[in-house]
C-alpha cells in the first residue's frame, strides 16, 4: 500500500490512502454546520446534492525526476495534486460491495484538476472545495479515478493516455510510446527511419568502395571471400583474380590487409547483435581509420599493391565524407547530408551531433542494432530482433506510466450535517468502525432522500505500482569473458581480463523493464483473457542533476556492507496476468544499463564492450523465489505478501474481494530490487538491449526475496 491522503468533502468524503508507500498523511479543516433537512433533494432527477472539499498533509519538497518527488514515495513527499479525476456511482443488488466486473455507472461526475496548491502543509486551511455535485439515491458504491498533475517531463514523470467512460469497459490507460506515430512530434518515427537511412548509407558507402582500374571495377569486397556457409573469411589470391587476362597471384601485404580489416569489420558472430547507435558505429569507424590511413598512405611495390593502395585511398576518401580529418568524430550531420548527397534525408534543426542517435528520440543506446548481409555486402537495421521464437521491435519501448489513483468502495451515510472535524483524522481512525458512530454513521448502505452526508468507506489508492531500484558491487576483482571468447573463436587459451571494482568502473544510467501490458483497464489491470505483456518500459530519469545517471558506489574491501546507488524509483502497471490465475505469475526480467568508465575495453558475453561505451545486464525477478520458504508455503499463491485488510485490491473475486496472488508488481505496492556486479557479472553483458520476454535470457542470478508491502529482491548478476 502506497501512502494515505486524506480527501473529507462535506457531504462526500473520499479517502485516499497510500500506507506502506508513503505514510500516513492526516487533515484537518472545518465548515459552517448547516440545517439538518437536506432542501436540495429532487424527487424528479432522483439525486441529493453534495459538495465535494479534498484534504491532504504532506511534505514540502519537490524534484524533478522520476523518485521519491515524482511518485510520492514517502510521506515527505509532496502531494501532486490530481486531473482528469472522475467520481462514479453504482447501484448493486447487494449493499457493502465494490464493483468487481465491468458494469455501466449510473452517474459520471467529471471532477476535473485537484491542485496540490491549498491543500500544502503551509496553507492555512487544509481544505479546499472543489466541486458541487449531485448523488443519486439509491446508489451503494463509489469509484474514483485521476492522475498527478504533471508539472516535469515525459522522462520524470511518465507518459500515458487516460480515458474513462460512464461504461468502464471502455476505460483504457495505456503506456506511450517514446517514438510516436504522431507527424507533429518532432522525433517521431519518420524522422527515426531517416536517421537509421543516414546510419546505413554511411556505412554501406564505405563497405561498397569499389575503383576502376583497366577497365575492371574492383571492390573493396573483392578482397574477402565467402564459405559455402555464408561467412567471410581472408582471402589468399588477388583481387585481380577476377580479370581473365590477369594471371592470379598471391595475395600482396597491403591486398591482405584490406582483406583482414573487410572481415574484421563485418563479421557478425552467431548470437553476436551489433550495436547500431552513433555512437557504436562512430567508434567502429574511429577504430578502422588507422589501420586505412597506413594503407593508403603505403609506397606500393608492386601492381598488386598499386592496386590495393587505390582501394585503400578511396575507402578513406569515402570515410573523410563522413568523419573529421583526424578520423576520430562523426562530422555535423548536415555536412555528412550534403557530402553524400542525401537530399531527400531531413534531420530536425538544432541537432547536428550523429553520437545523440538513438538517445535524442529517448531511447536506449542499445535499442537500435545493425546486421550484415554478406552476399549483398550490405548493412540494415534491424527492425525486429528475433530469438527463441519471439520478435521484438522499437514499438514496444514505452515511457513509465503516470501517477494514477482509483478508488473502489462501499459507503457510509447520515442524516446528520457534519462539519469537516466531525470526519475521522487518520488511517486508523478512518479505518475503525467505533470511529463513525458519534454521528449516527450507517455502514454498507445507499443513499437516500433523506441522506446528507456521505462517506466513501475504503479508500482511494495508487492505481499503479512503484518498483525501487539500487545496485552495488559485490567483489573487488571483476572478469571479464575473455577467456570463452578467445577460446571459442581462436582456440586461444587466454586469461579473463580483471576490472577494479575499488575504483567504482561504471556508471549507473538506465533501466529497462519488461514483460509490461501496454494498456490497462478500468481496474488497473491487463485487458483481454489472454492479455500481451511485450511493452518495455525505459526510465533513464535517474537523478535531480540532469545528467541521468547514478554513482555506484567504489567497492571497499574492508567494509562488511558495501554502499548501493541511490534509489531509483520507476512507476510501473501492475503485471497479474488473468490467464495464469491460480497458478505462477510471471518472471519479469529487467536489463540495467551502464556505461564503462574504467578505462578498458572488456568482453561481455558476445562483444567487446569499448571503454566509454554502454553496455547491459539482466535480471530476473521471479515472484516464487522466495528465500526460506517451503514447497507448501509456495503453492499457497497469497504467501509472502501483506495483503491489505480494509479495502479490496484488484484483481477481485466476484463479491468484491481481493483475489490474493503473489506476483512481481502489485497496484499500490513498492517492489524492491537490490541488484549486486558479481565477480562473473561482466560475462553476461550484453552491448544491445535483449529482448525481455525471453525465458532463455542468459542469467546467472542469485536472488533473495523478503516480503514487506511488495516484494523485495536482491540480486546478484552473473552467479
Amino acid at each position: 500500500m502506497m501512502s494515505v491522503l486524506r480527501n473529507i468533502p462535506h457531504v462526500v468524503l473520499l479517502t485516499m490512502s497510500f500506507a506502506g508507500y508513503m505514510g500516513i498523511i492526516s487533515c484537518s479543516s472545518s465548515t459552517e454546520h448547516v440545517d439538518d433537512a437536506n432542501p436540495g433533494y429532487d424527487p424528479v432527477s432522483g439525486e441529493v446534492p453534495i459538495k465535494f472539499h479534498f484534504h491532504v498533509a504532506t511534505g514540502n519538497t519537490s524534484t524533478t525526476r522520476m523518485s521519491q518527488s515524482d511518485v510520492q514515495a514517502t510521506s515527505s513527499d509532496v502531494f501532486r495534486g490530481m486531473d482528469q479525476s472522475v467520481l462514479m456511482s453504482f447501484n448493486l443488488p447487494s449493499n457493502g460491495k465494490s464493483v468487481s466486473s465491468s458494469i455501466v455507472a449510473d452517474k459520471l461526475n467529471g471532477m476535473g484538476l485537484i491542485t496540490s496548491g491549498s491543500v500544502g502543509p503551509n496553507s492555512e486551511s487544509k481544505s479546499r472545495f472543489v466541486a458541487d455535485l449531485a448523488l443519486p439515491v439509491g446508489i451503494n458504491t463509489l469509484m474514483f479515478w485521476g492522475k498527478a498533475i504533471k508539472t516535469g517531463s515525459d522522462n520524470a514523470q511518465g507518459k500515458m493516455e487516460f480515458g474513462v467512460a460512464k461504461d468502464i469497459s471502455k476505460n483504457t490507460f495505456r503506456l506511450c510510446n517514446r517514438v510516436p506515430d504522431d507527424a507533429s512530434e518532432t522525433y517521431n518515427k519518420t524522422v527515426f527511419s531517416h536517421y537509421e537511412s543516414l546510419m546505413v548509407t554511411i556505412l554501406n558507402t564505405i563497405v561498397q568502395t569499389q575503383i576502376s582500374k583497366d577497365g575492371v571495377t574492383i571492390k573493396w569486397s573483392d578482397y574477402a571471400s565467402v564459405t559455402s556457409t555464408g561467412i567471410l573469411q581472408e582471402k589468399s589470391s588477388s583481387a585481380n583474380d577476377k580479370d581473365p587476362s590477369n594471371p592470379v597471384v598471391a595475395i600482396c601485404g597491403l591486398g591482405e590487409t584490406l582483406s583482414n580489416l573487410f572481415v574484421t569489420l563485418n563479421t557478425v558472430y552467431q548470437d553476436e547483435f551489433r550495436a547500431g547507435s552513433g555512437s557504436a558505429v562512430q567508434q567502429m569507424l574511429s577504430d578502422l581509420y588507422p589501420h586505412i590511413n597506413i594503407a593508403a598512405s603505403a609506397s606500393a611495390s608492386s601492381q598488386e599493391e598499386q592496386t590495393a593502395k587505390e582501394v585503400a585511398e578511396a575507402i578513406q576518401a569515402n570515410m573523410l565524407k563522413v568523419l573529421t580529418t583526424d578520423g576520430k568524430a562523426f562530422l555535423p550531420i548536415s555536412t555528412i547530408v550534403d557530402n553524400l548527397g542525401l537530399s531527400s534525408i531531413t534531420i530536425p534543426a538544432g541537432n547536428n551531433d550523429l553520437t545523440k542517435f538513438p538517445s535524442v528520440f529517448g531511447l536506449p543506446e542499445g535499442s537500435t542494432l545493425l546486421q550484415f548481409d554478406v552476399a549483398e555486402t550490405s548493412y540494415s537495421y534491424r527492425s525486429q530482433v528475433i530469438g527463441n521464437g519471439m520478435t521484438f521491435d522499437i514499438d514496444h519501448y514505452m515511457y513509465p506510466p503516470e501517477l494514477c489513483y482509483f478508488g473502489n468502495s462501499p459507503i457510509r451515510i447520515t442524516d446528520s450535517t457534519l462539519v469537516s472535524a466531525d470526519y475521522p483524522q487518520g488511517t486508523t481512525d478512518w479505518d475503525a468502525d467505533a470511529s463513525w458512530i458519534s454521528n449516527h454513521w450507517s455502514k454498507d448502505s445507499r443513499v437516500l432522500p433523506s441522506t446528507r452526508s456521505v462517506a466513501m468507506q475504503h479508500s482511494i489508492n495508487y492505481g499503479t505500482s512503484l518498483l525501487k531500484t539500487t545496485v552495488r558491487y559485490g567483489a573487488m576483482d571483476l572478469e571479464d569473458n575473455n577467456h570463452a571468447i578467445q577460446l571459442a573463436r581462436y582456440g586461444s587459451n587466454e586469461e579473463n581480463a580483471i576490472i577494479d571494482a575499488t575504483s567504482s568502473p561504471f556508471t549507473f544510467t538506465g533501466l529497462l523493464i519488461g514483460g509490461q501490458p501496454s494498456e490497462v483497464g478500468w481496474n488497473y489491470l491487463a485487458k483481454g483473457s489472454v492479455p500481451s505483456f511485450n511493452a518495455l518500459i525505459y526510465d533513464q530519469a535517474l537523478n535531480t542533476g540532469g545528467t541521468n545517471q547514478q554513482t555506484i558506489p567504489a567497492y571497499d574491501a574492508g567494509a562488511t556492507t558495501q554502499g548501493r546507488s541511490e534509489p531509483v524509483y520507476t512507476l510501473v502497471f501492475d503485471n497479474w496476468d488473468i490467464s495464469k490465475a491460480g497458478s505462477d505469475q510471471n518472471d519479469v526480467y529487467i536489463a540495467l544499463e551502464f556505461v564503462n568508465n574504467s578505462g578498458v575495453d572488456f568482453w561481455g558475453q558476445d562483444n567487446l564492450i569499448r571503454k566509454g561505451s554502454t553496455f547491459y545486464i539482466i535480471g530476473k525477478l521471479d515472484p516464487d523465489v522466495i528465500k526460506g520458504a517451503t514447497s507448501a508455503q509456495l503453492a499457497d499463491k497469497s504467501y509472502g505478501i501483506t495483503w491489505p485488510t480494509n479495502y479490496a485490491l484488484p484483481p477481485y473475486d466476484a463479491d468484491g474481494n481481493t483475489l490474493k496472488e503473489r506476483r512481481v508488481f502489485i497496484q499500490d505496492y513498492m517492489t524492491e530490487a537490490h541488484f549486486v556486479i558479481g565477480q562473473t557479472s561482466l560475462q553476461k553483458a550484453f552491448v544491445s538491449v535483449p529482448d525481455l520476454r525471453s525465458s532463455e535470457n542468459s542469467l546467472g542470478l542469485s536472488v533473495d526475496v523478503a516480503w514487506t508491502t511488495g516484494l523485495k529482491f536482491s540480486i546478484i548478476f552473473g552467479q
